[in-house]
C-alpha cells in the first residue's frame, strides 16, 4: 500500500495535477463572495442581505442575458432575458441570430439553433474559439497548425491557446510561458482538461489545490474548486462536484468572459 501510494506521489509530481472540466459548485456551493461574483458566467448572483450565493433569475439579467451558461436566452422582438431548454428551443437561421440569443447556441440549418460544437461550423463561419483547417472546423490541435496559422492564434485570440515554440513547432501554451503574475493561473491542455497555474517568482505548474488562496482558487480553476469560507484568511480550495458539462469551444467561451469579468 505504501509503495502505491509513494508511486502515485511520484507520478502527480512528475505530471503535474490537471482538472477536468464540467463539474463547477452549484451557486449555494460559493460561500466565498469573491467566487460568486465570477460565477456570474455560470449564472450565479451575491445577495448582500442575505450574504449567500444564489442562482440567478434570468430576468435580473440586463445586458448580459446572452452569456449566462446554458440558462438565459435573450428574446431581440421583446428585449427581455428569459429561461430557455434548449439551443435548439430557439428560433435562428443565421449564426449570429443564435449567438445573440445565447453565446453557447449556434446555427447549422433550417430554422431552430443548436448547442455549440466546432464540428457543427462550416470553414466559412468557424469561430475564433475552434481551428479552422482546409476542411472543417474543430477543435484546436496546436501542433497541426501552420507556423503562420499558429501566430494569428497566439496573437489574436483574448487568451492564448497556441504557442509558436520553434521555426517548425507549434504547441499548446503551458504554464512556464507566461510571464506575469496577472496572466498566470490556467494554460489549456486539451479536450475539457485545464492545467492550473501557480506563480512561484515564476509561473509552474500547480501540484495541487493547497497551493491556492481565497483569490486564486476559483480562477485557476475555472470555478471547478471553491474556496470553502467566507473569509479570505481562512479556509482551503476544494473540489465541487457539479455536473456541469460542455465543448470545447463552449468551456473556452466561459474562460474569455471570466477574463472580462477579472479585467
Amino acid at each position: 500500500m505504501n509503495n502505491i501510494f509513494i508511486l502515485s506521489c511520484i507520478i502527480t509530481l512528475s505530471l503535474g495535477w490537471t482538472v477536468t472540466l464540467g463539474n463547477q459548485c452549484k451557486c449555494s456551493d460559493y460561500v466565498f463572495q469573491n467566487d460568486c461574483v465570477l460565477a456570474y458566467v455560470y449564472g450565479c448572483i451575491w445577495n448582500d442581505a442575505s450574504s449567500t450565493c444564489s442562482n440567478l433569475k434570468c430576468s435580473d439579467y440586463i445586458v448580459d442575458c446572452p452569456i449566462a451558461t446554458t440558462l438565459c436566452a435573450y428574446n431581440p422582438p421583446t428585449d427581455t432575458c428569459g429561461t430557455f431548454s434548449s439551443c435548439s428551443s430557439l428560433s435562428g437561421t443565421s449564426v449570429q441570430a443564435c449567438a445573440i440569443q445565447n453565446i453557447h447556441c449556434t446555427w447549422v440549418s433550417g430554422s431552430n439553433c443548436a448547442d455549440f460544437n466546432c464540428s457543427k461550423f462550416s470553414t466559412s463561419n468557424c469561430p475564433q474559439e475552434c481551428q479552422k483547417t482546409q476542411t472543417a472546423c474543430v477543435d484546436y490541435q496546436c501542433q497541426t497548425l501552420s507556423m503562420k496559422q499558429c501566430a494569428e492564434v497566439e496573437a489574436f485570440t483574448i487568451y492564448p491557446i497556441c504557442k509558436v515554440a520553434g521555426p517548425t513547432t507549434c504547441r499548446s501554451f503551458v504554464c512556464t510561458d507566461f510571464t506575469t503574475q496577472d496572466d498566470c493561473f490556467v494554460a489549456y491542455n486539451s479536450g475539457k482538461t485545464i492545467q492550473p497555474c501557480v506563480w512561484s517568482t515564476t509561473c509552474v505548474d500547480a501540484q495541487g489545490p493547497t497551493g491556492y488562496t481565497a483569490a486564486t482558487c476559483f480562477t485557476s480553476t475555472l470555478g471547478q474548486y471553491r474556496w470553502s469560507s467566507s473569509s479570505a484568511t481562512s479556509g482551503s480550495c476544494e473540489q465541487c462536484t457539479g455536473g456541469g458539462n460542455g465543448s470545447y469551444g463552449m468551456l473556452l467561451q466561459v474562460l474569455f468572459a471570466i477574463i472580462l469579468l477579472l479585467v
